[in-house]
């Protein structure tokens, strides 16, 4: 939702012009900094997004070698594709390696942010988690309800019963 917000307020042209995608990357660069200066000096980053994902799977893959399940979404390779993507229009993004046609207009955006949050928290690169968010969601839920005593499975098959 963020993604596809920030897309249609500073990136409104397909492709963008190249000052839509510089105000992006201002009104950005400095929001995250500010924001996220408690986080610099992670040991340990893991990335939880479908956009991220298909990020680390367009920066890993080559000219026929395509690389379906990276671990890894690195600042340096993830940087050099940002230029790129800037000069192509949503279809062209979606013919790109691991791109969706459903993503393919907020995957810049996806990178800018991704670019300026790693730059801002100084880590140079991110583990890809093999799931989403929801699921994400889920186990995190289950490590808080197992903190205070409960069984999280327990009480959930509870709810669909």
């Amino acid at each position: 939702v963020i993604l596809l917000r920030l897309t249609r307020q500073f990136l409104p042209d397909d492709p963008p012009r190249p000052e839509q995608v510089r105000r992006l990357v201002d009104e950005l660069r400095g929001t995250l900094e500010n924001r996220l200066r408690a986080f610099t000096g992670a040991e340990h980053t893991v990335a939880l997004s479908k956009v991220l994902r298909q990020l680390a799977v367009l920066t890993e893959s080559a000219p026929g070698r395509l690389v379906r399940h990276p671990d890894r979404l690195r600042r340096d390779k993830l940087a050099a594709w940002i230029p790129r993507l800037a000069v192509l229009d949503q279809d062209e993004r979606a013919a790109l390696p691991g791109v969706s046609r459903h993503r393919a207009r907020r995957i810049l955006a996806g990178a800018i942010v991704a670019d300026l949050v790693l730059a801002a928290i100084g880590v140079e690169e991110l583990e890809i988690c093999p799931w989403g968010l929801r699921e994400g969601l889920v186990f995190r839920f289950e490590e808080v309800y197992a903190r205070a005593g409960g069984d999280a499975v327990e009480m959930m098959s509870g709810l669909f019963s």
